[in-house]
């Protein structure tokens, strides 16, 4: 998947990202969230409204970003420019933004199943 195709089919604002894991051997940077399901297009009522959703770039040469688990940090835009994927997150308990660039090879979302209070 493009970024393109990534960004007209997912709609990321708010939703939450709990885990950013780089792996410099294999090229790749997980991102794992708790993903407003609610606020797509094609939500059906009745299915769960928020699912955990693991994003997997390919073909990152590097990444000097915060690794590991994280505290709910929101995602305010996510936009594309010249085939990057651009990630505008908060950290909202320290009112810090941060601005991330990846231009991916390749895109895999999976849904890892529904968030449960």
């Amino acid at each position: 998947m493009t970024v393109k195709e990534l960004l007209k089919k997912y709609y990321f604002h708010d939703s939450c990202i709990t885990n950013i894991n780089y792996d410099e051997e294999q090229k790749k940077i997980e991102i794992t969230m708790d993903f407003c399901q609610w606020a797509q297009d094609q939500f059906v009522k009745g299915t769960p409204e928020n699912v955990w959703l693991k994003l997997t770039l390919f073909g990152i040469n590097s990444y000097e970003g915060i690794v590991g688990e994280i505290d709910y940090f929101s995602i305010v835009e996510a936009s594309n420019k010249d085939e990057a994927l651009l990630l505008l997150i908060e950290d909202d308990y320290h009112e810090t933004y941060y601005q991330y660039s990846f231009t991916p090879s390749d895109i895999n979302v999976e849904i890892l199943g529904e968030v449960k209070d």
